[in-house]
């Protein structure tokens, strides 16, 4: 067998994908869910913290899916980008509100608070940054902003409220 299609189960009953990639899901057509964590970016009474995430799935067969995923923004006066290794492509959103936006699966991502974009095919690495840009404004209702690559199919805005902070924060 391939040692690309390796798994290891040895630790605290997880499946890993290579070394630190938790598995959430197998599917039977071929396709690994991982959980990846997100990228944030806060603004507190010391400064703003930021925190890059960065990711490879390495040489082998794996690449991230473009139909399955779409790279998210949440935060009001939030920027986020996300690049491969390589910088050979790039994306950037920029979410904007000045009010706090109830998101849930009716009230999907439209810009205000929010903002998506696709990813190409064929990517196999990540590097994924959030910033925050003025927060004056809306420091009462929404402190962080975060951005992330969510499977379209489980992405689930509710579970993305504008208050939300990195305490809050789970992987996948």
């Amino acid at each position: 067998m391939n040692d690309y299609f390796f798994l290891n189960c040895t630790s605290n009953d997880e499946l890993f994908l290579g070394i630190g990639m938790p598995i959430s899901n197998i599917e039977l057509e071929g396709t690994l869910t991982l959980r990846i964590a997100a990228s944030f970016s806060c603004n507190n009474k010391t400064g703003i913290a930021p925190v890059s995430m960065s990711m490879t799935l390495g040489s082998g067969p794996f690449m991230l899916s473009n139909t399955r995923n779409i790279f998210t923004a949440i935060g009001c006066d939030t920027s986020a980008s996300v690049t491969n290794n390589e910088y050979t492509y790039g994306a950037a959103c920029l979410s904007l509100c000045t009010e706090n936006v109830e998101m849930s699966d009716r009230n999907p991502c439209s810009g205000s608070g929010c903002c998506q974009s696709s990813i190409p095919k064929g990517l196999k690495s990540l590097n994924i940054l959030s910033s925050t840009l003025y927060y004056t404004e809306v420091s009462r209702f929404n402190l962080c902003g975060f951005a992330f690559l969510a499977d379209n199919k489980s992405l689930n805005f509710s579970d993305w409220p504008l208050s939300r902070t990195p305490k809050d924060v789970r992987t996948g």
